[in-house]
């Protein structure tokens, strides 16, 4: 056990590892806490969402609603505004969300040191 009044400082030149079968940080009570992200999962995870929504994107991109003569006719607005979030997400490449999401200095564990 670690206490302090004050502070404590984990400070090292390299690595400074915490292994336990669960870690908790910030506060010992479960009403208090939630679990971590697994960064690399999320961003597969954005990944396909926004390729899907691109997907459904540039199909209402084209979108035609029914004049007064009941012929099919463009519906300007709908078309633009699916148009311009389908090139936006597009640019959201997997490199890009993890540049953007993911540390470089902090690690999460998939799952429990079997071993304690």
């Amino acid at each position: 056990y670690i206490f302090s009044g004050d502070e404590n400082n984990f400070i090292s030149k390299n690595n400074t590892n915490m292994v336990g079968k669960n870690v908790l940080l910030g506060d010992v009570e479960d009403a208090n806490l939630q679990p971590a992200v697994l960064g690399d999962q999320l961003v597969a995870y954005l990944d396909e969402v926004f390729k899907q929504m691109v997907s459904y994107l540039n199909s209402a991109s084209s979108a035609t609603g029914v004049g007064n003569l009941g012929m099919p006719v463009p519906i300007p607005g709908h078309m633009a505004a699916a148009a311009g979030l389908s090139s936006y997400l597009g640019q959201q490449t997997k490199d890009s969300m993890k540049n953007r999401l993911l540390s470089t200095n902090v690690k999460v564990s998939r799952r429990p040191k079997s071993e304690l």
